[in-house]
């Protein structure tokens, strides 16, 4: 039987397979409309062969005791989220010390970058996790989503 614990959404979220048609209880897997408790499966017909196999996949190396992973703070301080990015490293050739806010100042102040990003750089008192100009230098610099959820963890920790 493979019971379903409170870390399965994440992931499936991490397996890229969020939004599928799965369902589940905590009981076990819903693949359309026969519930998984036993050992064996019924894969919704939508599925394609690949997103069978990857989902069978989650489901065999799932941990039920596992534990829900801790939801990044929805928003954080001016100073707890630049602080967090001046204690990340960031990759950058010939820059060994180069650090996440480095990255950012750095793009900001490219001719190309938009002004408003720049004054709510500026202005902001506090970021909001799912703030455009956030998100959208984040993407520009390669940082995933998973990546800004990390860094908000880590903001929220600090304290001034």
């Amino acid at each position: 039987m493979n019971i379903i614990g409170p870390s399965f959404p994440s992931e499936l979220a991490a397996a890229g397979l969020w939004g599928l048609p799965i369902s589940w209880n905590p009981d076990g897997v819903n693949f359309g409309d026969v519930v998984h408790l036993d050992g064996t499966m019924t894969l919704n017909a939508a599925l394609s062969p690949e997103n069978r196999a990857a989902v069978e996949a989650v489901v065999a190396a799932h941990d039920p005791t596992a534990p829900a992973p801790t939801a990044a703070p929805d928003a954080v301080s001016r100073y707890q989220v630049r602080e967090a990015m001046r204690l990340t490293p960031f990759l950058k050739e010939g820059r060994p010390d180069w650090t996440l806010f480095d990255a950012f100042e750095s793009l900001l102040a490219e001719p190309a970058t938009p002004a408003y990003y720049r004054r709510a750089w500026d202005e902001l008192q506090v970021f909001e996790r799912r703030g455009a100009m956030l998100n959208a230098v984040a993407d520009v610099l390669g940082l995933p989503g998973e990546g800004l959820d990390s860094l908000f963890l880590f903001a929220e920790s600090l304290k001034a």
